[in-house]
Formats: C-alpha cells, structure tokens, sequence
C-alpha cells in the first residue's frame, strides 16, 4: 500500500461511537458508525508499519470493546501513471468540477434536494451520498448538470460528485419537518475538544451544574442534548480558560491556552 491518504473501514455496532487506536494509542481520531453498523476514515500515513484497532466508547467515553489489531504496511508514495482518457468517456478538465447548488454547509427543509453544478462539457458523472452512488449522469453540451434526491431522514450528510480522478465534496444539514425556523436540531450531539496541553482537566456545564469531566490533549463528549452549555478548562501551569459552546451547530471546538 502506497503512502499518501489511507482509507479504513469495518464494522461495528449500528451508531456506535468509536475511536482508533493506532499503535495502542489513542491520537484523536473518532469516527460513528452508520445504521448497519458500517464505519470508515481516510488517515494520512507515512511509509512504515503500523497496527490499528478499533475501540468502542460509551456515552461516558469509557472503551466497552477493542477490536483485533491490524497490521499494516505502507511503501512509499506510488507515481501516478499517465493515462489517457477514453474518447467515449469525457472527463471534467481539472478545476471545472463544481457544486453550484446547495452550498457547503447549508442548512435545509427535510424532503427533495435539488443539486446542480459545472463540469466539463459533456462529461460522464457520478453522484454520492457517503458511500453511497445515487445515480450517474452526464454533463450537457455547456457542462451544466443537475440532480434530485430525497434523504431518508433529517441530519448531516455528505455529498460528492466525481468525473475521472477529479472529485468534489460538499457537506448539509437537512432539517426536520415542523421544525421552526432558527430551532436548533434535534440531538444527541457530540462535542469535540482539542488542541490542549495532555494534562489538561475539561469540565462542561449546564445551568451551572457540572456535567461531565475528561483530561486531555482531546475530549470527546458524547450524546450530549441541544442547548447551551459552558465549559471549563484548566491545566497546571496555564491561565484557567472559560468559554460556551450551542449544540448541535458547535460539534468542534479548539482550545488554545496561554501560560501564566
């Protein structure tokens, strides 16, 4: 396997919360597996070898199950080869591939969403959620494209369009019916903390009651309610830092704290 963006993906428990371990140790990298249970992130590895394992967190943050390490080995970089294109499949020239409509992160009403962008004239596409393909399709004469889709549910969902090696990703929010306008989503939600120093002590607030704590250099706090909260952080050595954070519009948050 050649240096560069790895992908790895397995499964687990439908929506469970999960990190990974890479060479025993936890770097910050949590992923949710889907409905089925199926789970997968893109990691930027060196050439080496390394071992992964999967570990499953509860709403605590406590690790209920590890999974089987794999090893893996990475080369170096591959050289991409030169192709050419077939002639009867039409490729977006690069930089033309481009959503025009939604935008990136837009926030919409729950039912159809209409899709439309630029590519390469008569280019040969193919539309994405997730993992998922949607449909193929084909660029008019002025590169114009266009497509409709009904999300199954309200929440966060990623979409790409890809024509050849060239790929472009956008990320929505559909909102539920009935929801009013300027309401936040319905939860539970996740909030993500980083950039600490390792000793660092998070405490999150609610109304003034303490909620949860975790130590750093990252938290993740999980299946957390819509609201306001407030938030605590304080490590030896470092100015106390105070701040508050809305769910679900502030999933990630980074602290940087001064010295004293």
């Amino acid at each position: 396997m050649p240096a560069g963006t790895v992908n790895l993906k397995g499964k687990a428990t439908a929506n469970a919360q999960l990190k990974l371990l890479q060479d025993g140790k936890d770097q910050g990298n949590y992923v949710v597996a889907d409905g089925d249970g199926n789970w997968t992130t893109n990691l930027e590895l060196a050439a080496g070898k390394y071992s992964f394992a999967v570990a499953q967190v509860d709403a605590t943050g406590k690790v209920t199950n590890t999974s089987t390490p794999l090893e893996l080995s990475v080369g170096a970089a591959a050289t991409p080869p030169t192709t050419t294109p077939s002639p009867d499949l039409p490729t977006a020239t690069a930089g033309t591939l481009s959503f025009g409509s939604p935008l990136e992160g837009a926030v919409l009403d729950e039912g159809e969403i209409s899709f439309s962008g630029k590519a390469a004239p008569n280019a040969d596409l193919e539309l994405f959620e997730g993992d998922t393909r949607l449909s193929k399709l084909k660029a008019g004469a002025d590169g114009a494209w266009s497509f409709k889709t009904t999300p199954s549910r309200a929440g966060d969902f990623s979409y790409k369009v890809v024509s050849g090696t060239e790929s472009q990703l956008i990320s929505v929010t559909v909102r539920p019916k009935g929801l009013a306008k300027g309401a936040l989503i319905p939860c539970p939600c996740n909030l993500h903390i980083s950039t600490l120093p390792s000793k660092a002590v998070v405490t999150v607030f609610k109304n003034g009651k303490e909620l949860e704590r975790q130590k750093g250099p990252k938290t993740l706090f999980l299946n957390y309610a819509e609201g306001s909260y407030t938030y605590n952080v304080y490590v030896r050595g470092y100015k106390a830092y105070d701040g508050a954070f809305t769910l679900p519009k502030n999933r990630t948050l980074s602290v940087y704290l001064d010295k004293r």
